[in-house]
C-alpha cells in the first residue's frame, strides 16, 4: 500500500521528499489506530496471563499433594502387605510349635 501510495503521489507531480513524508505519516497513523484499537486486548490479555499463572500454581500445589498421598498410600500398601504376609505365616509357624 505504501508503494503504491508513493507513486500515486509521485504521478501528480509531488516530489520524492513530500511523498516520503506523506507515507512515512500515513504509516504512523496506522500504527497510533492498531495500538487505540488492541489496547482493550492487551489488557485482557494481562489479565488472562495472571489468571492462568495463579490457576498453574493452584494445580502445582494440588499436584504435589496428591504425590505426597500416593507416596503415603505406596507406604500404608507396603505395610499392610507386610502385616498380612505375617498374618499368613502366622499359622503355619504356630502349628510347628504346638
Amino acid at each position: 500500500m505504501q508503494l503504491e501510495l508513493f507513486k500515486a503521489l509521485q504521478s501528480i507531480s509531488v516530489d520524492d521528499e513530500r511523498a516520503t513524508a506523506v507515507v512515512a505519516s500515513l504509516e504512523d497513523f496506522q500504527a497510533m489506530k492498531m495500538k487505540e484499537a488492541t489496547a482493550g486486548l492487551e489488557t485482557a490479555i494481562g489479565g488472562l496471563k495472571a489468571e492462568l499463572t495463579s490457576a498453574t500454581a493452584r494445580l502445582d500445589a494440588k499436584i504435589d499433594a496428591l504425590t505426597t498421598i500416593t507416596e503415603n498410600m505406596r507406604w500404608l500398601i507396603g505395610a499392610v502387605g507386610v502385616m498380612l504376609a505375617v498374618i499368613a505365616l502366622a499359622s503355619p509357624f504356630a502349628r510347628l510349635f504346638h
